[in-house]
């Protein structure tokens, strides 16, 4: 892409030669720049004793921890009720171990 300030600012994908554009010809392209979606935060999850301790961002703000015992379309999501606590930076919520599979997300 060459950025070709000479031509009302507008840039430039084409052949090796520059012909600049008119708007309806060969020559000119449309080009859009949108806003990128920032990458949603990870969990980090440590055994520890008979608890799970689950980890994330501080910087993840607006997020709330949830749980569900299944994935998939008949998933029952429900907020962690447990207030984390602030370790290095980093979010931390403290759950008891349970019997059969629990899943947790973030979600804002």
């Amino acid at each position: 892409m060459l950025i070709n300030n000479e031509y009302n600012g507008q840039a430039f994908i084409g052949p090796l030669m520059y012909f600049p554009g008119n708007g309806i010809d060969i020559y000119s392209r449309d080009i859009r720049l949108a806003a990128v979606a920032a990458p949603l935060p990870g969990l980090a999850i440590q055994a520890q004793g008979n608890q799970v301790i689950i980890l994330w961002l501080v910087s993840a703000t607006g997020f709330e921890l949830e749980s569900s015992i299944q994935l998939g379309t008949g998933a029952v999501w429900s907020k962690v009720t447990t207030n984390p606590t602030v370790e290095n930076g980093m979010n931390k919520v403290a759950v008891a171990i349970t019997t059969g599979p629990i899943f947790y997300r973030l979600r804002k």
